[in-house]
């Protein structure tokens, strides 16, 4: 909390445009917002708000996210169901703290389920339609068989070398920051042929093989739930993961385009590319939990 209100004093008193970069899934941890529900009243405000409408959907989050866990205990915010609809909301409360402070972007960028943050701070989903939508995401998600993710240290090129039938490339982070994605027996082979080449490898805690096919199953139902809200034109330009490049209006408001992007791989690192080949001198500020777009971006 002191970290992002020393950012924030310092970006009002300058004139450099400002771009919001939103987390997605594996960031998240039990307690993330204590400090800011604590200290920041437009924050808490913003958060209850998104939590009013998440607990229509049978979901409660305040508890978890106002309390840290306790020292050897499960976190209940690995369950996927919680997962997402939690980034979103301290994501969304954060981006409207920063404006609220004066901090307008020119630019969003979101990873995964960061996009969804980006969108509907550009008007794409009404705030919520958006809620209502993450939440059916994260619940199709977590109804699906579970799967393992694994970070490399290769290139897309290298990486697309060891893909099949059971495993694909899940995200494009960095020039050499790829993550690979599918079975647990798929994941388990390629982890120990890369440990006999002696490449770095990361084993992911997440409970499913995201931006897999794995996934294949829940894009058409989710396409349908997409297809029953009005979708609008962006009014912050938003960078696509499943492109690498600007969203067009016609991606944006597409049901089978928000179908498509839990499915297919996040190109991460080329949307920081095009983000920064618009806006040179952009400031960009990370809002969610951890600070690993960061460390993702300045390897761009």
């Amino acid at each position: 909390a002191d970290a992002l209100r020393r950012a924030g004093a310092e970006h009002t008193r300058g004139t450099a445009p400002v771009a919001f970069l939103f987390p997605g899934q594996g960031t998240q941890y039990q307690g993330m917002a204590a400090g800011l529900l604590r200290t920041e009243p437009e924050f808490a405000r913003h958060l209850d708000e998104v939590g009013a409408l998440l607990a229509a959907e049978g979901i409660e989050l305040r508890a978890l996210l106002d309390t840290p866990a306790a020292e050897g205990t499960a976190d209940p915010l690995v369950d996927t169901r919680l997962a997402q609809p939690a980034l979103f909301a301290v994501e969304y409360a954060l981006a409207r703290w920063w404006q609220a402070r004066g901090a307008h972007p020119v630019a969003l960028l979101g990873h995964s389920l960061g996009e969804w943050t980006a969108a509907c701070l550009a008007g794409v989903f009404t705030l919520p339609d958006a809620v209502r939508l993450v939440a059916a995401r994260g619940r199709l998600m977590a109804e699906l068989p579970r799967g393992a993710m694994l970070a490399v240290e290769l290139s897309e090129t290298e990486a697309t070398g060891l893909t099949g039938p059971h495993l694909g490339i899940a995200a494009l982070n960095a020039p050499r920051r790829c993550v690979l994605s599918g079975t647990e027996e798929a994941v388990r082979a390629v982890e120990a042929r890369l440990a006999g080449r002696g490449v770095q490898t990361r084993r992911l805690d997440t409970s499913h093989a995201f931006h897999s096919a794995m996934l294949d199953p829940m894009t058409g139902p989710f396409a349908e739930l997409v297809a029953q809200v009005p979708l609008r034109t962006p009014d912050i330009p938003f960078l696509s993961d499943v492109t690498g490049t600007w969203i067009t209006d016609t991606e944006a408001t597409s049901p089978a385009y928000w179908a498509r992007q839990a499915r297919a791989a996040v190109r991460f690192g080329d949307g920081v590319s095009e983000l920064l080949a618009a806006t040179p001198d952009a400031v960009l500020l990370e809002l969610g939990p951890g600070r690993a777009l960061g460390r993702f971006a300045a390897q761009v």
